[in-house]
């Protein structure tokens, strides 16, 4: 073999190397955890005796106080974080590949670095969503906690 066609078949094969890397790269980064079929949807409850709902899509998560069932001003909006979304810096979170022992959600609010917990549950005979997340707002943290229903 001369020693083109050895310095040819070297740049041909590191070529392809670097493609599938950059692929396999690619595709990672935009491979990432839904927010589970379970916890989708839109629920109904009360934050410090304000009416609230989150409203949570495959890739949004979507707070806010309501009115009569429908938003009162723009609610906060956060995105799964993808490859695109952290280009376009939205406000992001990341979702646990699995329920905890305890049966919670972890959706991780990367700005601030605070978890939201998320649980189906029944109560009443109802379906609803159990949130709990620690505050750390104020100067000592303390626990929010609520029960969401659907309509």
């Amino acid at each position: 073999m001369t020693l083109t066609k050895s310095v040819l078949l070297v740049a041909a094969t590191f070529g392809v190397g670097v493609t599938v890397l950059t692929l396999g790269n690619a595709q990672a980064a935009t491979e990432v955890n839904p927010i589970p079929q379970v916890l989708r949807g839109s629920w109904y409850g009360k934050y410090q005796h304000v009416p609230v709902m989150y409203k949570l899509t495959k890739y949004t998560l979507q707070e806010g106080a309501t009115v009569d069932g429908h938003w009162k001003s723009k609610p906060m909006t956060f995105h799964v974080k993808t490859a695109i979304s952290a280009k376009n810096k939205y406000a992001l979170f990341t979702v646990s590949k699995q329920a905890n022992k305890h049966g919670y959600w972890d959706l991780k609010l990367l700005e601030s670095k605070e978890s939201l917990y998320f649980k189906p549950v029944k109560r009443h005979g109802k379906s609803a969503l159990y949130k709990y997340h620690i505050d750390r707002e104020y100067g000592k943290p303390r626990l929010d906690v609520g029960y969401f229903y659907k309509k």
